[in-house]
């Protein structure tokens, strides 16, 4: 059994010239790939690519760093994409990024309200960035999509109390590279204790590579590292942690293994 990416950027400029031979080089090595997207033109991009391997899947949607420049067009185009191709399975990456002072809080809130929204009407799963906006996070998710909508929230780096309550609203955790480094005590202890049922593991790339590839582009197959890495916080083989987070992953997104 492959581990599954449930998160990496194929579209990312930083993979100019190289697209092609990552995504080669990772269906060796992975199960299948989501790729989720940041505006409109990248989710053009993932169901592009999506559209061309039968084991990569887009989710498309509006990044919250890039909330301040769409336009209703934008939107219209795409929950088109999410209507109309059947490689899209889910609405992503949506939710909020507080890191900055300068963002536009209530813009974020509002498109991401329009995620959860639609996540709704269609019928499918939501991708979750969250920097630094945990308790808002948490609170929209409770009064807006409890019992209507499901997700994950990718690239966890909240409490350990936040992640049991956003499982209790139906979400999954994703973990990534972060659990790799020794001095990531708190997200480690997070990963160790919440309930492997309810979690996903993701590269982010072409960002946040493992410790074990520091410095370098990350890659899709660098899940491995992830997998490892988790199963040994569990005190567990690794075939058990990419055959349950495969599971996860496949169950969320609606997406056949045979």
């Amino acid at each position: 059994m492959l581990p599954v990416d449930s998160h990496a950027h194929l579209y990312d400029a930083m993979y100019a010239g190289q697209t092609e031979n990552v995504i080669s080089s990772a269906l060796g090595r992975v199960g299948f790939i989501i790729c989720p997207s940041e505006d409109r033109k990248t989710s053009e991009q993932s169901v592009q690519i999506a559209s061309g391997e039968s084991r990569i899947f887009a989710a498309v949607g509006i990044h919250p760093l890039h909330t301040e420049h769409v336009s209703g067009e934008d939107w219209k185009q795409i929950l088109s994409l999410a209507h109309h191709s059947p490689k899209v399975v889910a609405l992503g990456e949506t939710g909020l990024d507080f890191f900055s002072k300068n963002c536009d809080r209530e813009l974020q809130k509002y498109w991401f309200s329009r995620h959860i929204q639609a996540a709704g009407e269609l019928h499918l799963p939501l991708i979750i960035h969250d920097r630094k906006a945990h308790g808002e996070i948490l609170s929209l998710l409770q009064k807006q999509a409890h019992g209507v909508v499901s997700g994950v929230i990718h690239g966890y780096s909240g409490s350990l109390e936040t992640a049991k309550a956003l499982i209790n609203t139906g979400f999954y955790i994703s973990f990534g590279g972060s659990i790799t480094y020794p001095g990531s005590r708190r997200i480690r202890q997070v990963a160790s204790t919440l309930p492997l049922d309810r979690i996903l593991i993701e590269t982010d790339s072409p960002y946040q590579a493992p410790f074990e590839k520091h410095g370098e582009l990350n890659v899709p197959e660098n899940v491995w590292y992830v997998a490892q890495a988790l199963a040994k916080l569990k005190q567990m083989p690794v075939s058990e942690v990419i055959e349950t987070t495969g599971h996860n992953a496949a169950q969320l997104f609606g997406i056949s293994r045979s």
